[in-house]
């Protein structure tokens, strides 16, 4: 839930991977002071893919054109590669556990002033 709003990670996890810088992603919630949580993609980027702060812009510009605003990652992180279980399956929660937040890492991208709803015309 973002400010209320309920956001299936499962239908952002199906736009966001289909940007051409991204390999895998795993969609989670984290903390956010203002709308209880927001979306942060965790990305595992292609081969050749940068790990910057254009990449990321890239991906929720990519989002912002596909999604309603409030779906939008507000957050891209990039990885090595997601925590699977042993039957394959992202484990989401182990994403927040390696290393405490994640918002704090060096490869994560604060990007949330980018997600502003659609302005109306006419």
């Amino acid at each position: 839930r973002r400010a209320g709003e309920n956001i299936a990670a499962l239908e952002v996890d199906s736009v966001v991977v289909k940007h051409p810088a991204v390999g895998q992603v795993a969609v989670i919630a984290v903390p956010d002071e203002m709308r209880d949580e927001e979306v942060m993609a965790c990305v595992v980027p292609r081969e050749g893919a940068e790990r910057d702060e254009a990449t990321a812009r890239s991906i929720v510009e990519w989002c912002l054109e596909r999604m309603a605003y409030y779906k939008v990652p507000g957050w891209v992180l990039f990885l090595d590669e997601l925590p699977v279980t042993a039957t394959n399956k992202v484990r989401k929660t182990s994403i927040a556990e390696m290393g405490g937040d994640p918002r704090k890492r060096d490869t994560a991208f604060d990007l949330r002033p980018m997600k502003k709803p659609a302005k109306k015309t006419g």
